[in-house]
């Protein structure tokens, strides 16, 4: 009865010794299966994934779920792929294609958004910000210096064209001591990021590196506003413009207007910056049509806000999709991602390199 017991506890010891070299062995695939499932890949998506990674020779997986250069590797390799064969891309395919897209968005969205400020104290010394001061109107001003104590900024200006053929401006500027102990909303765009807004008061006037400035408190209730929900890229993009007469329900009920041409100043799946000729409107629905790699697409939305230029009668408008189809929209999407190649990463890499070297 011993010797049995004992043969037991042998067996049931060398099993757990299986399992743990068994685990010890793959503990990464495990992992790196564990975070496909975590992202919404089958299991059939995910070998896909591995088989494309070892072809691109990457040597650390899970890379594919931190780095947006990665993923594009393999997509790039998964698509010409598909090009040699021949076919077009299957249902399978399609929804596979638009996974890695919403991964590939993520990462990048990521990446930005811990560039992301909390606080006034880490605002940049030559950062443009714009104040509104109640009842004196919007002023325009740049930041000096930003201490521990208090951020100073340039005598703020209000800059109104003047009425006329030369277009001739006139500046406003009131005196230091009109803005002393005043509350204003200081509004300021930080470079590929977003719109920061809080409200200070002006706690000092007096002068920075011999200039006039007003000294504002600072602030850790920073809003963040404008946040971009998708990555754009820069383009000019020559577009048909159609004005949506009825509910968009499906894209062949739609009644719309005569084309207008126009011209896409930046992109993503889900808007665009559109430049158009005369005053555009606010709040109507649209239709745009346009070729991204000789691929059309066309993308249903409503124009959200309306910048209008009347010295060149020349509007640029918002646009926000609301209905595109999942190979259109994937067309966008490849085309957003290649706009920013690794040659270019490395080139900005080596000039902000060059800049701090100066």
């Amino acid at each position: 009865m011993n010797y049995n017991i004992l043969i037991i506890i042998l067996v049931a010891f060398a099993l757990l010794i299986i399992v743990a070299r068994l685990f010890a062995n793959y503990r990464y695939t495990i992992k790196f299966y564990a975070k496909g499932f975590e992202e919404g890949f089958s299991s059939s998506e995910i070998r896909t994934i591995l088989s494309l990674l070892k072809k691109c020779e990457i040597l650390d997986s899970n890379t594919i779920f931190t780095s947006v250069n990665v993923l594009n590797k393999c997509m790039s390799l998964y698509m010409s792929g598909v090009r040699r064969s021949g076919s077009a891309l299957s249902l399978s395919d399609q929804v596979f294609v638009e996974k890695l897209n919403k991964l590939r968005a993520k990462i990048a969205l990521s990446s930005e958004n811990s560039q992301k400020i909390l606080n006034s104290h880490f605002i940049d010394v030559g950062q443009r910000v714009t104040l509104i001061y109640e009842g004196k109107g919007i002023f325009s001003s740049k930041v000096l210096g930003n201490s521990d104590e208090n951020i100073a900024l340039d005598i703020p200006r209000q800059v109104t064209k003047v009425p006329g053929p030369t277009n001739a401006k006139k500046v406003f500027v009131l005196a230091p001591e009109d803005w002393l102990h005043k509350r204003v909303s200081i509004y300021f765009w930080r470079k590929n990021d977003a719109c920061y807004v809080f409200d200070t008061y002006v706690h000092e006037v007096g002068a920075f590196q011999a200039r006039s400035c007003l000294f504002i408190e600072h602030s850790t209730k920073l809003e963040r506003t404008q946040k971009r929900q998708s990555i754009r890229a820069e383009c000019q993009i020559e577009a048909s413009l159609y004005l949506v007469k009825t509910r968009i329900t499906v894209a062949e009920d739609v009644v719309m207007s005569d084309a207008y041409k126009c011209v896409l100043e930046d992109i993503s799946e889900d808007g665009a910056l559109i430049r158009i000729g005369g005053k555009g409107k606010n709040n109507i629905h649209v239709k745009l049509s346009f070729y991204i790699n000789s691929s059309p697409v066309e993308m249903f939305g409503t124009i959200k806000a309306v910048e209008y230029n009347k010295s060149i009668n020349q509007s640029r408008m918002h646009f926000e999709c609301k209905k595109i189809s999942v190979d259109m929209k994937n067309s966008v999407i490849n085309y957003v991602y290649s706009t920013v190649s690794e040659s270019e990463i490395e080139r900005d890499m080596a000039i902000r390199r060059s800049w701090s070297d100066m």
